[in-house]
């Protein structure tokens, strides 16, 4: 949970108010990036279909989709989600998107 916290409050610092949603969430697939080397595409779901919205700047292979809400999912590039810590991760991320549905 320690992990998580500390996961979750570095990511709730870089998403200042003043930045769109995009660029939120393009700040937080930087930084898990650089600081965890998963890469994120964050999409919006469209039906059956899971349009680019922000993320990771350059092409990475997703081979797992994760549905956070009814409209709205993560794509991760799978060989970087083996990371140690990837459950604290993707929780501390859900918690960001979830809150701040204005995410």
């Amino acid at each position: 949970m320690e992990k998580e916290t500390f996961i979750y409050n570095a990511l709730k610092n870089i998403c200042g108010s003043d930045k769109s949603q995009k660029q939120k969430l393009h700040d937080v697939a930087e930084w898990v990036y650089r600081n965890r080397g998963v890469k994120l595409y964050f999409c919006e779901i469209l039906g059956s279909r899971w349009s680019f919205f922000s993320g990771f700047d350059g092409m990475i292979v997703p081979e797992e989709r994760i549905k956070i809400t009814d409209t709205f999912g993560i794509l991760v590039e799978k060989s970087s989600a083996d990371c140690h810590n990837w459950d604290e991760i993707l929780s501390a991320v859900k918690r960001i998107i979830m809150e701040g549905q204005s995410i």
